[in-house]
């Protein structure tokens, strides 16, 4: 048996002896999975994690949804598989209304410091790249949240919440990547999470009324 959290890619592949599936779970919340093989079986279980809550009569939730795509055949040949399924049937690219390309974007982790991602717009520009966005993503957020090389490294994620540009990061603030970008001839994407906060965070404090704590219950 194993067991997986939001944490992990909720997407999984298992096989054996040229046949397996995939599965995915649509969900951008907290999830958990458990996986448990048997000798001729397969059982796939998911649920939102930690949901203590009861609903009243007409009231309605979406839960997540889950594909499974059943194969035969070599590992490669399942991706492959995977990756035609997706464009066909669930990707909006293309499609009547929607542009035959998605944007394409530059992602900078917002851990890195602000001279070196101003150097890579630089690149950029100088080089003619065709990037459409520079596109930041989390730990550039926390008053006192230090520089780090990439998701693995630093305590960014304990100032999840404290919506504020880090001046260790970025000492002159977002203002001068966001110029850069736009002069290079792209736009700017930030990334936050404003659904979630860090149990730390000032925001808890001086507005409990945007969040649910984990041990609330409905009376």
């Amino acid at each position: 048996m194993w067991p997986f959290f939001g944490r992990d890619s909720p997407i999984f592949n298992v096989h054996k002896d040229g046949t397996g599936c995939i599965f995915a779970i649509g969900w951008s919340g907290q999830w958990n999975a458990c996986l448990e093989r048997n000798a001729d079986s397969l059982t796939f279980r998911s649920k939102i994690e930690d949901t203590e809550f009861f609903l009243f009569g007409g009231e309605k939730i979406r839960t997540s949804s889950v594909v499974m795509m059943p194969y035969e055949g070599s590992y490669i040949d399942s991706q492959n598989k995977w990756k035609r399924l997706i464009k066909e049937e669930f990707s909006l690219i293309g499609k009547p209304g929607r542009d035959d390309f998605a944007p394409l974007c530059a992602g900078v982790w917002g851990g890195m410091n602000a001279e070196s991602i101003l150097k890579l717009i630089d690149t950029i520009k100088k080089n003619h790249l065709q990037f459409e966005y520079i596109w930041i993503d989390a730990g550039w957020y926390g008053q006192d949240t230090a520089p780090s090389s990439d998701e693995f490294e630093g305590d960014w994620w304990s100032h999840t919440g404290d919506w504020v540009v880090s001046k260790k990061i970025f000492p002159k603030g977002l203002e001068e990547i966001s110029k850069a970008t736009h002069n290079a001839g792209m736009k700017f994407i930030l990334w936050l999470e404003p659904e979630r906060a860090f149990h730390t965070a000032n925001i808890l404090s001086e507005h409990p009324e945007f969040y649910l704590g984990r041990t609330r219950k409905v009376l």
